[in-house]
């Protein structure tokens, strides 16, 4: 009997359909299975230089969309686990599942953040948009070696292919 894991079904199905469309927003944009590798690559690349280690919680909140697939999917495949929230609930309610799960990353929808108090979850060193996957927040003095560095020049890179490493590392191969 073989055994496979949800992080090599993905990536066998990266390498089969590459070229194929893989996520669509409702009435809205396209993306193929290439462009899903890209982005989680730079998610990773994100994950890395802050520190992330396996088995750190990021929580998301926000409507399904092609963000907020690759931000669960850079995740779960870099070996952090995934605190979803649903974009329904109330903030204080959002406040207190991220401190609860010590959620140390946060992926927001833009409409949602804008309700939050970020200063109410106090382990969290990074917010990012799930609009355009930028920053919105690093707070000071809770982030992790590296974070902030990388924020000053990393820039989205598309055209690249992907390994998967051993242990969810995913690595750039042009």
């Amino acid at each position: 009997m073989m055994k496979k894991t949800l992080v090599s079904l993905f990536e066998n199905s990266l390498k089969q359909n590459w070229e194929l469309k893989a996520f669509s927003n409702y009435k809205g944009d396209t993306i193929t299975y290439a462009g899903v590798a890209d982005r989680i690559l730079f998610l990773h690349s994100i994950f890395e230089n802050c520190g992330l280690k396996k088995g750190d919680k990021i929580a998301i909140i926000g409507k399904n969309s092609i963000n907020w697939a690759i931000a669960y999917l850079a995740t779960v495949s870099y070996g952090a686990i995934i605190v979803p929230i649903l974009p329904d609930f109330k903030p204080d309610d959002v406040h207190h599942i991220v401190n609860h799960s010590d959620s140390v990353l946060f992926f927001s929808a833009d409409p949602i953040f804008d309700d939050l108090d970020e200063s109410v979850m106090k382990n969290l060193y990074g917010v990012f948009s799930l609009t355009d996957s930028a920053q919105i927040m690093l707070r000071q003095g809770r982030r992790r070696s590296g974070c902030r560095n990388l924020f000053s020049g990393l820039r989205y890179q598309s055209r690249c292919t992907v390994v998967l490493q051993p242990r969810c590392s995913w690595r750039f191969r042009r």
